[in-house]
């Protein structure tokens, strides 16, 4: 993990881990030797329950990073294809943006979706 993508390092991460067959539950042995000095203080500050629930720690990391839903909006509307991008790979770098939108601003439904004005 860097600083500086911790997105794109938890699509990674997951990603390897399930094509791994590796259980959810068991997937927080794996991230702590992963993380960087700065995400494992993050940690650090979660109560012992908290740290036994992968979905709250990898919340409360990009809480931290500041990847919260208008966070993800922002990268998304200001996304460029840069130049060492294919066309598919900027393809699927905006829709991680989006998806990650969605699942932080807890929509579930394409009705949620366009009462959402916030991302139009």
């Amino acid at each position: 993990m860097t600083d500086s993508d911790p997105l794109t390092f938890f699509q990674a991460f997951e990603r390897t881990l399930l094509i791994n067959d590796i259980g959810k539950a068991e997937w927080l042995k794996f991230l702590v030797c992963c993380l960087t000095v700065k995400a494992n203080k993050v940690l650090s500050g979660l109560s012992l329950d908290d740290n036994k629930d992968f979905d709250k720690c990898k919340q409360a990391i990009l809480s931290y990073f500041r990847l919260d839903a208008p966070a993800y909006r922002k990268r998304f509307q200001e996304a460029c294809k840069m130049p060492e991008e294919t066309h598919k790979m900027f393809k699927t770098r905006i829709q991680d943006y989006f998806l990650y939108y969605v699942e932080a601003k807890g929509i579930s439904s394409l009705d949620d979706l366009v009462d959402d004005a916030g991302f139009w």
